[in-house]
């Protein structure tokens, strides 16, 4: 299970190709990350503006400026994303795209809003989706 992580991650073909390891053939995995692009893709930094928050961040804070650079690098997107699950030969068993997060509706009784007909238009999905959850199986050969 992979929740909120992978897109954390510079090289998340790497992790993916660990779990595909960990799996025998026929089990899934669970990913559930927020896409590049999204609202909070950036985690709500100014990722278009990395100049402003480097301005804004105190000297005595490099860790904070090293997170903020790992986040230009990564750019986990959804077209990104599948392309890696395609490549490792896993298999999508289910894929949901979320408007508002389904952990928003507990935390802040926020009506969960799944996107379907949108996400099928790829520009609009790496827009408008907050949250994506994949459930990878391995391919039994």
């Amino acid at each position: 299970m992979l929740r909120d992580v992978i897109e954390h991650l510079p090289r998340p073909i790497n992790a993916l190709e660990n779990v595909w390891q960990m799996l025998r053939p026929g089990e899934c995995a669970y990913i559930e990350f927020l896409p590049y692009y999204s609202a909070f893709g950036g985690h709500q930094q100014y990722r278009r503006h990395p100049y402003i928050v480097v301005a804004l961040v105190k000297n005595d804070e490099p860790e904070y400026l090293e997170e903020i650079r790992v986040f230009e690098q990564c750019k986990l997107t959804l077209k990104y994303f599948e392309k890696i699950v395609k490549t490792l030969e896993f298999s999508i068993v289910c894929k949901e795209f979320f408007l508002s997060r389904p952990i928003w509706k507990r935390r802040y009784g926020v009506l969960v809003i799944r996107l379907k007909y949108a996400a099928q238009i790829l520009c609009l999905r790496e827009l408008l989706v907050t949250v994506t959850i994949y459930l990878l199986k391995k391919r039994e050969d």
